[in-house]
C-alpha cells in the first residue's frame, strides 16, 4: 500500500518570462519549498538573449562538442511536446550566466532536491550519489499529481532520443551543480510509468533534460 503524504496542490498561476503569449508555470508548494509544476519552456535567457535551438542529431552534437547551450522538443515534435513536456536544455544552458530560470526563480541544486526527497520518503538517504531508489513501485499518493510530473523523455550528447516510442518512460531533472571532479552534473529522474521510483544519477553536459524551477 502507498503510504499517504500532505501536499499543498496549486496554489497560484503566475505568468513568468514570456517569450510567446500565454505562456505560464503553476506553482505547488511541497514541504517548505514552492516548485513550478510545469517544465520549463522558455526560447532566452533572463536578459533576453536567445537560446539557439537544435533540432538535428549533428546540430545538438556540435553544441555540446562547442559547449553551447541549446534546447530542442523531445523528438522534435513542437506540436505535440510543446505545451505538454516544455524543453529539453543542454547543460550548458543551465551554467550560462546569462540566467535560464525565470527572475524570482532558480534552477535547483542538490541540496533543494534532497529536501524535496527528505519530505517525500524521511527514511530514504537523499545523499546517495549514484543511485538513489525511494520507495520502488511505492510513491506517496499525491506526489506526482502534486508536482505534475509527465513523462518527457531526454536527449543523448549525440542527438538520439532515450525511447523508440512516441511516449517516454521518465522524466528527468538538471540539477545547477556539477559532481565528479566538476565533470559530471546530475539529474534527479522520476520512472512514472514502469517502477515508480525516484533517483538520481550523473548525466553528461551535452545530454538533453527537462527543467524544474524553484522559487528562491
Amino acid at each position: 500500500m502507498r503510504k499517504p503524504i500532505a501536499l499543498l496542490l496549486f496554489i497560484s498561476i503566475t505568468m513568468l518570462n514570456c517569450n510567446k503569449p500565454g505562456e505560464f508555470y503553476h506553482e505547488v508548494q511541497i514541504g517548505n519549498q514552492v516548485w513550478m509544476r510545469n517544465n520549463l519552456n522558455v526560447t532566452s535567457f533572463r536578459n533576453g538573449d536567445p537560446i539557439p535551438e537544435a533540432k538535428s542529431a549533428k546540430e545538438w552534437a556540435i553544441a555540446g562538442e562547442k559547449m553551447q547551450p541549446a534546447w530542442c522538443y523531445y523528438k522534435n515534435d513542437t506540436r505535440s511536446n510543446r505545451m505538454k513536456f516544455g524543453k529539453l536544455y543542454n547543460y550548458h544552458a543551465i551554467i550560462d550566466s546569462r540566467g535560464l530560470a525565470p527572475l524570482g526563480w532558480r534552477i535547483p541544486s542538490n541540496d533543494d532536491y534532497n529536501k524535496l526527497l527528505e519530505y517525500v520518503d524521511p527514511h530514504a538517504d537523499p545523499y546517495a550519489i549514484k543511485f538513489l531508489a525511494i520507495g520502488q513501485g511505492n510513491l506517496p499518493i499525491g506526489f506526482l499529481d502534486s508536482f505534475q510530473c509527465v513523462a518527457a523523455g531526454m536527449r543523448f550528447e549525440k542527438g538520439e532520443f532515450n525511447e523508440d516510442v512516441s511516449i517516454p518512460l521518465n522524466s528527468s531533472f538538471w540539477t545547477s551543480i556539477k559532481l565528479i571532479n566538476n565533470e559530471f552534473p546530475t539529474v534527479f529522474t522520476i520512472d512514472t510509468i514502469d517502477e515508480n521510483i525516484i533517483y538520481k544519477e550523473l548525466a553528461v553536459m551535452g545530454e538533453g533534460h527537462s527543467v524544474r524551477c524553484v522559487k528562491d
